[in-house]
């Protein structure tokens, strides 16, 4: 085979075993958003049933997030469905993440569908979607994973490593806004922990 062929084969399996199947940002983002749409709450709306694994969700996605972007995320929550109105006065966006689980042996598998929405007129700002399954215990993330379970409880223990990992690679795909409020800036600082 030559290796331009070869390159293209290579190329076509690793982006089908891709565990994002799909982002995209409004063409317009960096008029319309960038330094409009800062200010959020990260909203899960978790397997029914399951409060806990949904205030993970939403919690990983907040500090991801966090750290990651220059977005402020407030606030993480869940929600059976997600309301009509996700928004209140201080908010600007809305990153929902509607996380679904499956229990597989020594693996669990996860799909996200997750938008940021611009709460000003509703419109989509990002949106991304995925799935991918990964061992229970992760000793590389075990910092990560005594958080968790110190702030929700033993029962998230064996969903941390799929929910971290699926949600770093989805959130990575998020644009990158620009903070340009002084007070925008200084809450990030006090969000950070």
């Amino acid at each position: 085979m030559r290796r331009p062929e070869f390159l293209a084969l290579m190329i076509a399996l690793l982006s089908a075993c891709s565990i994002v199947r799909h982002s995209h940002v409004r063409p317009d983002y960096d008029a319309a958003d960038k330094q409009q749409t800062v200010r959020l709450i990260a909203l899960a709306v978790p397997t029914p049933g399951d409060a806990d694994r949904g205030r993970l969700v939403a919690k990983i996605a907040q500090r991801y997030t966090n750290h990651h972007r220059d977005f402020v995320v407030t606030t993480a929550s869940t929600a059976a469905t997600l309301p009509e109105d996700r928004c209140d006065d201080e908010m600007q966006g809305v990153l929902t993440l509607a996380a679904t689980y499956e229990d597989a042996g020594d693996e669990v598998g996860i799909s996200v569908e997750a938008k940021l929405v611009r709460c000003r007129d509703g419109e989509e700002v990002w949106a991304a979607g995925g799935s991918g399954a990964w061992p229970r215990e992760d000793p590389q993330i075990s910092q990560v994973i005594a958080q968790y379970e110190s702030e929700i409880g033993e029962d998230v223990v064996p969903y941390v490593p799929a929910t971290f990992h699926l949600l770093r690679a989805l959130l990575d795909t998020l644009p990158y806004p620009e903070l340009v409020d002084d007070d925008l800036v200084m809450e990030k600082i006090d969000l950070a922990d």
